[in-house]
């Protein structure tokens, strides 16, 4: 009976790890610190206080823009070198950021990629 126990035990063992979620658990002093839960746990721990992690983009040019690549998952609201936002389309030139300041030089008809023919 031993055996069965022991063997119930591993088996439940991987799929138990495989449902861990991250979560900002909050700590008495009223800081948070990220840690990993078991999925089920996620009301008990929300209901005392516990947020979900926030995503956060390098910022590598310091634009303001943050790389979509490159993230972490953090606790904190700010980290030095990354922005809540992915939206630079070249994290090592300050002058080229977002989508929204971006626009194209090749409108129209100016741009055909040969010479410009005459009418």
């Amino acid at each position: 009976m031993l055996t069965t126990a022991l063997l119930a035990i591993f088996i439940a063992t991987p799929s138990a790890l495989a449902d861990r979620v991250p979560v900002c658990h909050l700590k008495g002093n009223g800081d948070y610190v990220q840690i990993e839960i078991n999925a089920n746990a996620l009301a008990a721990h929300y209901a005392k206080g516990a947020i979900d992690p926030i995503i956060l983009f390098e910022d590598a040019d310091g634009d303001g823009y943050g790389n979509p690549l490159i993230s972490i998952d953090t606790c904190e609201a700010s980290f030095a070198g990354y922005v809540d936002n992915a939206d630079d389309l070249d994290d090592t030139n300050p002058l080229i950021s977002d989508y929204d300041q971006w626009t194209d030089p090749c409108v129209g008809d100016e741009c055909t990629g040969g010479e410009e023919e005459e009418e």
